[in-house]
């Protein structure tokens, strides 16, 4: 799966988690690895950098 993402964001992979995010590294969300389709990770961080609905409120870093 390679999504198309605004400039910087980025997936980071492990065999349970992926994790959307943003430039500035915080995460914007999370998906199963196992079940994450490329139109959601697509939708996801679009609508996070729009400001949409995704919570910017936590960091799993």
């Amino acid at each position: 799966m390679e999504p198309r993402l605004p400039p910087g964001y980025h997936l980071q992979r492990d065999p349970d988690l992926l994790l959307l995010r943003r430039p500035d590294g915080s995460v914007a969300a999370a998906f199963s690895a196992r079940g994450a389709t490329e139109e959601a990770v697509e939708r996801a961080a679009w609508g996070d950098r729009r400001g949409g609905s995704i919570s910017r409120s936590w960091d799993a870093t």
